[in-house]
Parts: C-alpha cells; structure tokens; sequence
C-alpha cells in the first residue's frame, strides 16, 4: 500500500512526501518503488492504487503537458479541469484487476504568473483525483491532502488533521530559511511514523518540492547519532512499471497486480 501526501506552501511552493513501499499480488511487500514524478515544469503528480495505472497516468500527463520551450508553465486550475476526462478514459482502458485496485492521484503545481495576493510568492495547489470518476478535489489553502491507506491509520490521520488546525505550527519554519515549512512538515511525518508503523507504508520517503524555478525530487536520507551512528538510506527505487518488473522479476516473482 502507500502514504503519498501534499500541501500548498504559502510562500511559492507545493511541497509532496511519498513513501516507496509496493504490494504484490502475492501479498509480499518491498520497499522500492518512487510514486511521485515531474510532470511539466511547474506540476508534480504522486499515484496510489494500482501501479500499472499510476505509471499510466504519468505519462498520460507528461505526454499532454509538453511545452514548446522552456520558460512556460501550465494554469494549474486549467490541468485540473480537464485531467478526469483523460483519466477517466486511460482508467476504462485497464485490466479489470488493475481497475478493482483503484487509481488515486495528487497534483502538486504553482501558478507560472499569478502570485498569492500582494506577496511575490508563486499561487501554490494540490489537486486529488480518484477513480473511477477523478472530480478534482481541491486542497485549503495551506490544507494537506493525502492518497493511500495512511489516511486510514488512525495516528496518522490525526496528526494531518493537527496540521490542518494549526497550520502555522509548520510556517513558522519558514523563518529557518526558505522551505523551512517542507522541514517542518516531514519532522511531523516522520515523528508520527517511526512512534507508529504501519503495515504497507515505508519510512522512506521522497520530499518534492515544486517550484516556478523547477522541482526537486530528494530522499529522506539521515544520519543519526546515538551510541553508536546508523544511516538511514533510500534503496534502490524503480521509476517505470518495466523497471518494476525487472526488480521483481530478479527476486522471482511478478509485478503483475501490484499495488501501492
């Protein structure tokens, strides 16, 4: 299964974290999957559900969203609106197994021109869809919203509604330098899942960031310090279904059916 979750910076960015863990057919879980992707200059997208299907949808989305050259950006509200008749169609077009596993997919984007109100700091969205219909559903302005079965771990869904309530706990590490909020935002996430782990979901995690100047795609990688040092390091991850397939295939079984 998956947690891949995203929030509206109020100071020019939309900020993702995504665990890698995948589930096969089989039932076996492996830490080595990346859900979160660049889909144009200023739009992420992060997929749960179905693997086949959210690789699908990314490049569903990477193929209508190409530019002519760089410097442009699309209208975050634009792609939102017409994404579900897309998707609902690369969806209807699935196996019916990998329909049953269900699509979900978060959107992650700043505006290329407008700003919020009379800072100059990019307009920042995330956008949730899910099958089969995929209406959009927009996120508050500084709200978090989430894919995955980490909403319906209880810990975990109560420190989203925390955040929700009292967004300024996190801007306040905006003061720390600039992305202070995202820092701010992975120490709760983090917090919450190393006191509570939860079948399906990974602690490592991608931190995506998606800004008017690009967006960055980094693991949470640490080095803690206690009596003795332990390194916390991403493992290899796939970032193609045929990748997938060739990783699972390697340890003898099949990426057939997986979900995430």
């Amino acid at each position: 299964m998956t947690w891949v979750l995203g929030r509206p910076a109020p100071f020019g960015y939309a900020a993702a974290l995504s665990d890698i863990r995948v589930t096969l057919g089989n039932g076996v879980e492996h830490d080595c999957l990346q859900k979160v992707y660049a889909v144009a200059p200023n739009i992420a997208a992060g997929f749960a559900g179905s693997v086949r299907i959210g690789f699908a949808m990314v490049d569903l989305l990477r193929q209508c969203l190409r530019l002519p050259k760089p410097g442009f950006g699309w209208d975050p509200a634009f792609v939102a609106e017409n994404f579900p008749t897309l998707a609902r169609k690369v969806f209807c077009e699935a196996e019916p197994r990998e329909q049953d596993a269900g699509c979900q997919i978060l959107l992650f984007s700043v505006h290329p021109n407008k700003n919020n109100g009379d800072a100059p700091w990019a307009m920042s969205f995330v956008h949730k869809f899910e099958s089969p219909g995929f209406e959009a559903t927009l996120s508050g302005p500084t709200d978090v919203l989430d894919i995955g079965c980490g909403r319906d771990v209880g810990p975990y869904a109560d420190v989203l509604r925390e955040i929700n309530e009292a967004p300024n706990e996190i801007d306040l590490s905006e003061g720390l330098g600039p992305g202070g909020s995202v820092s701010g935002l992975l120490l709760y996430i983090e917090t919450v899942m190393e006191g509570t782990p939860a079948a399906g979901i990974s602690p490592h995690l991608h931190i995506c960031v998606v800004r008017r100047e690009g967006i960055s795609i980094q693991p949470n990688n640490k080095t803690v310090y206690t009596k003795t040092v332990k390194h916390f390091q991403m493992p290899r991850v796939a970032t193609s279904f045929d990748e997938l397939e060739r990783m699972i295939s390697a340890l003898g079984s099949t990426a057939y059916g997986a979900v995430c």
